[in-house]
């Protein structure tokens, strides 16, 4: 009575007060408690917000996941937005779906999912990093699994291109081999070469055929106008010297 679930509710225990956004099977009574999709923590959770799933073995007062926590150890004050699986003490650290690296992660800021086996400091994931090495101050939007190191990129959807991208900005989808500078895709990018290469190849060749044209045109006409006048000039100062000799 009282409940307000998104899509579906099997919760065997008394459900008062309680919202839950799409699933809860928490097998024991749960006061207060907000999830956003699925709740199966064993253990009492009072006052405890997770989003979407926690299945932590351990006690959480004041604990806020986004969607999914189980994480052995104790988290205090630590907020993860939908997955949390790294094995160490995560304190204070902000994970946006998934975190499941290795190593210890302070004030780390994961939009969705980050799989990095190194550590990674004040890094950013929009939704999936993967890249083995250390990406400092790094901003990707949906994915990321380029396996350099790409220093304040910022990737709307998808980067996988293997080489460097520095100050990248892409729309959608950017899979470009070589190295893009400052680029700006609005939809779809797969060309394999350097895209400023293209335009300044059509606009070159645009330039090519004009500005050759009216140099030519300018080229004739001073050579024209400079031979006559040159001729001109001479032939003067060949009548004016014969006469003075």
């Amino acid at each position: 009575m009282g409940q307000t679930d998104g899509d579906l509710n099997t919760a065997p225990e008394d459900d008062y007060g309680q919202t839950d956004g799409d699933l809860y099977a928490a097998p024991r009574k749960h006061d207060g408690q907000t999830d956003g999709d699925l709740n199966i923590a064993p253990e009492k959770h009072d006052g405890q917000t997770d989003g979407d799933l926690n299945t932590a073995p351990e006690k959480h007062d004041g604990q806020t996941n986004g969607d999914l926590n189980t994480a052995p150890e104790k988290h205090d004050g630590q907020t993860d937005g939908d997955l949390n699986t790294a094995p160490e003490d995560h304190d204070g650290q902000t994970d946006g779906d998934l975190n499941t690296a290795p190593e210890k992660h302070d004030g780390q800021t994961d939009g969705d999912l980050n799989t990095a086996p190194e550590k990674h400091d004040g890094q950013t994931d929009g939704d999936l990093n993967t890249a083995p090495e250390k990406h400092d101050g790094q901003t990707d939007e949906d994915l990321y699994t380029a396996p350099e190191k790409h220093d304040g990129q910022t990737d709307r959807n998808l980067n996988t291109a293997p080489e460097k991208h520095v100050g990248q900005t892409d729309g959608d989808l950017n899979t470009a081999s070589e190295k893009h500078v400052g680029q700006t895709d609005g939809d779809l990018y797969t060309a394999p070469e350097n895209t400023m290469v293209k335009p300044t190849e059509t606009f070159t060749q645009h330039q090519r055929n004009t500005m050759d044209k009216q140099t030519e045109t300018l080229t004739q006409q001073q050579r024209n106008t400079t031979d006559k006048q040159t001729e001109t000039l001479t032939q003067q100062q060949r009548n004016t010297t014969d006469n003075t000799i």
